[in-house]
């Protein structure tokens, strides 16, 4: 059956009203992230003052606390979204480990997007006693590099957590299956992804501590059951 984007907003909708303990789970997901935030923040203050002279700790200390961040990341997302699977089969750590690895591709293409434009935007200022690109061919040319970059996001990580969860399929699988569905599917894929970068346009406006809990309590288990009514059609 054919996608349509607004049957399933208000599906999703319904659904999410009906699943109450989504909320409670998401409460608390925000609770522990707002907690870690804050002791995050008095870690990087340390090392600001420089109180652990040892760099290797350091590295260590940063390591570890991205590490457990995506930990804690990727479980709320697996539970989240295998809730509105309403798959029954019991729920695996291993489903959390592999959503914590697409978390850590996903960042490093996004980190990959930013390194890209830097390299570009670096070398224009190296050859600029060659030749300089008109502003506005510059602007087009970074434009195109990170939209090169959001694309791939988008064709290969859009569905795939949500594959691997509904399925039960591996990482690679996974990817293999959200490439198909966006390469279906990509006018309905390209309006989700425009909705959802408007809504975090908006929210950036909005105080940190308020825009996070909008973002965990309400979109991230709203565009979890809209993502996985889409794979299911």
């Amino acid at each position: 059956m054919e996608n349509s984007i607004l049957k399933n907003l208000k599906e999703s909708y319904l659904e999410l009203l009906n699943k109450k303990r989504v909320f409670i789970i998401s409460f608390i997901f925000f609770l522990v992230l707002f907690i870690l935030s804050k002791v995050y923040t008095k870690i990087n203050t340390l090392m600001e003052i420089n109180i652990i002279p040892n760099k290797l700790v350091q590295y260590s200390i940063l390591v570890i606390s991205f590490i457990f961040l995506v930990l804690v990341i990727s479980t709320f997302i697996s539970i989240i979204i295998n809730t509105f699977t309403n798959n029954k089969e019991k729920f695996s750590s291993r489903i959390i480990l592999k959503c914590a690895f697409l978390i850590i591709i996903f960042i490093l293409l996004f980190n990959l997007a930013n390194f890209s434009l830097l390299v570009f935007t670096k070398a224009m200022i190296s050859f600029k006693q060659f030749f300089i690109l008109p502003e506005n061919l510059f602007r087009l040319i970074s434009f195109l590099i990170y939209f090169l970059w959001l694309s791939l996001v988008i064709i290969f990580f859009t569905y795939s957590i949500p594959f691997m969860i509904y399925k039960k399929t591996g990482i690679i699988q996974s990817i293999k299956e959200s490439f198909r569905f966006t390469s279906k599917n990509y006018i309905y894929t390209l309006k989700l992804s425009i909705l959802l970068f408007i809504i975090l346009q908006i929210l950036a406006y909005l105080p940190n501590n308020i825009s996070l809990a909008i973002n965990i309590i309400l979109l991230t288990p709203f565009y979890a059951s809209l993502l996985i009514k889409s794979i299911k059609k």
